[in-house]
């Protein structure tokens, strides 16, 4: 209802309020400058003034002229303009359907509770218990950032580094855009040696008694004033500061250091006290730096220990490894060396003390995990059968423990190496048969192992014969 003014107008029977928008009775903007308020004044004047009408039109041009009047009364004052924008003065307090927030939702519920006797949920709301029928009008709170706790808002920054900067600790600079605080004022908004005007639109408190609906029922709460910011007085147009045009604060630009120290994690905060946007009245808030950790191509971290996969070959892998298998973090070529005759297998991990993530705050290190990799040589790439039974008879074979069918058999339970009938793709050649054991060469072909039928259970209620089990569509065994 801000921006009207109420005139009460006898009807014949009884008065009733009447609603005067003194903007439009100058036919203006509700943002036009003093310049035009002042234009559209003196215009309407000269047409309305009484004198300058016919006699019949007198008693009509004399309430216009005096609305006119008013209406200039009002608008061409800085403070009165703002008072009545808000609608302080002229209708009591503030009402505002918007704006319901979740906080604004709770103290509904514990506000109306607290009239009926109830604290709501063990929380008893302050101010309620001390008037009449145990319900007191809340007051309103300090001026000069109390409803915000005195502090201003901290900033948070997300800062993105490699694992090379949590090995070996770094310093990171970013810019920082924020309101300071006016030097030539301090912050008062006013010039030097003036002297502030209270606030009409609060009166001087700081903050406005507001009134939130829901659902056809209302509470009321004070909040801060949004024509003063909490300070309960303005300074007129002509006393403002010129520097930062009345509103105490100017934009700073700055570099901003923090360090990030060695050992540090993913979502390392660092806290800079005094860098968040300054207001008068006020402390001045912390910039909150959260440091991200960017994924590395090599190393995996999982605490303080490193991850990471090494490739060998085959001959490494049998004959002894001694070479530089990666580069460290810190650019250290990291060299790993096994006594010969250690045979290093594909399921095997080498474990390198000391060789981790570093410890905040410590000498100590953790641990370097090294996955190996064995590249085995491709198909082909020895085809002479004499080099082949060479390999094969400097290679130790199956222990006889571990071979199939009765002890003495060859290589399967059938005697003979290379050249058993075994094709190069296991191609089927021919039977053997014994008085112990029937043997059968079979069709094969190579796969990897994500290559491997799925397997999922099924309820049991649908178990059948096949053991609550069931396989994908195109598995299953083939009979010759």
């Amino acid at each position: 209802m801000g921006g009207e003014a109420i005139r009460e107008v006898y009807n014949g029977s009884y008065y009733y309020e009447e609603q005067t928008d003194f903007y439009e009775v100058l036919g203006i903007s509700r943002d036009a400058s003093a310049t035009e308020i002042k234009k559209a004044y003196r215009k309407l004047a000269l047409i309305h003034h009484p004198d300058k009408v016919p006699e019949a039109q007198r008693e009509e041009s004399e309430q216009k002229f005096k609305d006119i009047s008013r209406a200039y009364e009002v608008l061409s004052d800085e403070v009165e303009r703002a008072k009545y924008d808000s609608g302080a003065g002229l209708h009591g307090d503030h009402y505002d359907e918007d704006g319901f927030t979740a906080e604004d939702f709770f103290r509904f519920f514990t506000d109306t509770s607290a009239r009926h006797g109830f604290s709501g949920y063990g929380y008893q709301t302050p101010g309620y218990g001390n008037g009449h029928d145990g319900y007191e009008e809340p007051q309103p709170p300090p001026k000069n950032g109390a409803t915000t706790g005195g502090k201003t808002e901290d900033g948070h920054v997300e800062f993105q580094v490699n694992l090379e900067d949590f090995y070996k600790g770094k310093v990171v600079k970013f810019t920082s855009k924020r309101k300071k605080l006016c030097s030539t004022c301090k912050g008062s908004g006013g010039r030097p040696k003036t002297k502030a005007r209270k606030c009409a639109k609060c009166e001087g408190h700081g903050s406005i008694r507001k009134q939130f609906n829901l659902t056809g029922i209302s509470t009321w709460r004070y909040v801060e004033c949004s024509s003063c910011k909490g300070r309960g007085e303005l300074f007129r147009q002509k006393d403002k500061c010129k520097e930062c045009s009345g509103c105490g604060l100017v934009d700073e630009v700055k570099i901003l250091e923090a360090y990030v120290p060695r050992g540090a994690s993913d979502g390392y905060k660092i806290v800079l006290d005094g860098e968040a946007d300054e207001e008068y009245g006020k402390k001045t808030g912390a910039v909150v730096i959260e440091v991200q950790e960017k994924p590395h191509a090599v190393f995996e971290r999982k605490k303080e220990d490193l991850y990471a996969t090494i490739k060998i070959s085959l001959a490494e892998a049998v004959c002894g490894l001694s070479r530089v298998v990666l580069m460290h973090l810190d650019g250290r070529g990291i060299r790993v060396t096994t006594r010969p005759g250690t045979v290093i297998r594909p399921d095997q991990v080498l474990k390198v003390s000391g060789e981790g993530m570093p410890f905040p705050r410590s000498d100590r290190c953790g641990d370097l995990y090294l996955s190996v990799d064995i590249e085995f040589p491709p198909n082909g790439w020895c085809v002479e059968s004499s080099d082949l039974r060479k390999l094969r008879d400097m290679l130790p074979e199956l222990p006889v423990g571990m071979r199939p069918g009765k002890s003495g058999s060859g290589v399967n339970g059938v005697s003979g190496g290379i050249g058993n009938g075994m094709g190069v793709n296991g191609g089927k050649k021919k039977a053997a048969a014994t008085a112990e054991t029937i043997i059968d060469d079979v069709d094969f072909v190579v796969i990897s192992k994500d290559k491997l039928p799925e397997y999922r259970e099924v309820p049991e209620e649908s178990n059948g014969s096949d053991g609550g089990y069931t396989q994908f569509p195109g598995e299953g065994c083939k009979t010759q």
